[in-house]
């Protein structure tokens, strides 16, 4: 980042090393579904959204976005932002009037400056002796004894893993007054590090239980490379009661057909290695009760001609991204009632 050419607004600039872009591909960089070739697509995944992306958030700020590149000598980018420079940010004045809070910090280096930036100006001094700390975050991964030896003395938080939430407990005996879970956030750190201070107890949080039995409405595969939709789909469907698997390209999605009887299927059409409408086109050509699972094609960009190609493909129905959890579910229930009916 630098200040704008003509001394106001600010300047990004990005620059690729990798193999640049050709004069023809140049023009169409910016046009959403776009790459340099089919082959970059297929290599390193995505879908040619993250330039489109960004024109239109640049375009938003009354900005400009424009590219420099010889082929074979990678590309340079320069994001121009008419932004008005400030003097002064105005900030909350911390509370001097009391001793400054000490905490020690026992985390990995990006998690301990995630702490550490969070407490800033909240009156609150980092020391390294946990025996000189008026609270100690720790990390959960650390060894059960010396947990256990510091949460005996000091009041401590334990730092978890989404997936240690079972493990609540097992602090808990060992004294920790609470906990914070990753991804840390500013607001979280700070409400917690209070509340833990003034002696409020933490307790686990209470998941909802499913309304269905897991399985028991059939089960799907997920074929999406995004891993963050795979999960939320994922989460989706096994509430409704499905059991859920998931692949990342389509040459794993074909694999796992052939291993696996599922009710449905759900299809993203651009995936790397070998896309959706392929994989629909070799699942159909299986053997056996796989080659009729019901299919349905996931894109964000709907089509006369995608709908016929997914349609000679094999596509048993063809779905609109970005798709809502109920929408999902609707959709899973319709195609699979009838599959498992015909199964039986």
């Amino acid at each position: 980042a630098r200040p704008g050419s003509d001394g106001s607004g600010l300047d990004l600039v990005v620059r690729d090393t990798g193999a640049g872009v050709p004069e023809h591909a140049k023009a169409r960089l910016f046009d959403a579904f776009s790459q340099v070739s089919a082959a970059d697509a297929r290599r390193d995944g995505g879908v040619g959204l993250g330039l489109a992306i960004v024109a239109r958030l640049v375009a938003a700020m009354k900005g400009t976005v424009n590219l420099s590149s010889s082929f074979g000598h990678g590309a340079m980018f320069v994001v121009e932002l008419p932004l008005e420079a400030v003097s002064q940010l105005a900030t909350a004045k911390p509370n001097r009037t009391r001793r400054p809070l000490r905490v020690a910090v026992d985390l990995p280096p990006a998690s301990r400056l995630a702490i550490v930036a969070a407490l800033t100006d909240s009156n609150t001094h980092i020391v390294e002796k946990a025996t000189e700390a008026d609270l100690v975050i720790l990390d959960a991964a650390l060894p059960p004894a010396q947990i256990e030896a510091i949460a005996r003395k000091q009041r401590t938080l334990v730092v978890l893993r989404p997936g240690d939430r079972s493990r609540l407990e097992t602090f808990r005996e060992m004294g920790s007054a609470g906990y914070l879970i990753r991804p840390l956030r500013a607001g979280s750190i700070i409400e917690r590090v209070g509340l833990t201070l003034a002696g409020a107890v933490q307790s686990e949080p209470k998941l909802e239980e499913p309304q269905h039995k897991p399985g028991e409405a059939g089960s799907v595969l997920i074929a999406d490379d995004n891993a963050v939709n795979a999960l939320l789909a994922r989460s989706a469907l096994k509430a409704a009661g499905f059991r859920v698997d998931t692949a990342g390209t389509g040459a794993e999605a074909l694999e796992r057909m052939s291993e696996n009887d599922y009710s449905v299927v759900f299809m993203d059409i651009r995936m790397p290695v070998m896309d959706g409408l392929e994989a629909t086109r070799r699942i159909r050509a299986l053997a056996g009760p796989a080659s009729q699972t019901p299919i349905v094609a996931l894109t964000a960009d709907i089509d006369p001609d995608l709908e016929e190609n997914a349609r000679k493909a094999g596509v048993s129905q063809l779905a609109a991204k970005p798709i809502d959890p109920p929408r999902l579910r609707e959709l899973a229930m319709r195609w699979a009632q009838p599959h498992r009916k015909a199964a039986e």
